[in-house]
């Protein structure tokens, strides 16, 4: 799995390409988490994402949770 990240003027899009599973969501959660405290608005790109596990459904809904606390702050 690779990761790129633009920063555009009011947002950071994270371009994710390859697999999304246990082995890789760990790398996956640090770098949106760095990428959330940047910037909260957060957009992911899963075009070239071949394959989410649970494991990625987790790092989702952990992303959606701190990006949701750092807007109402």
């Amino acid at each position: 799995m690779t990761v790129e990240e633009v920063k555009q003027e009011t947002e950071i899009l994270l371009k994710i390409t390859g697999r999304i599973d246990t082995n890789t969501s760990t790398q996956l959660q640090a770098e949106v988490l760095k990428s959330l405290q940047k910037m909260p608005n957060l957009t992911l790109d899963l075009k070239e994402c071949d394959y989410v596990s649970s494991a990625g459904l987790r790092t989702f809904l952990i992303a959606r949770h701190r990006q949701k606390a750092e807007s109402s702050n």
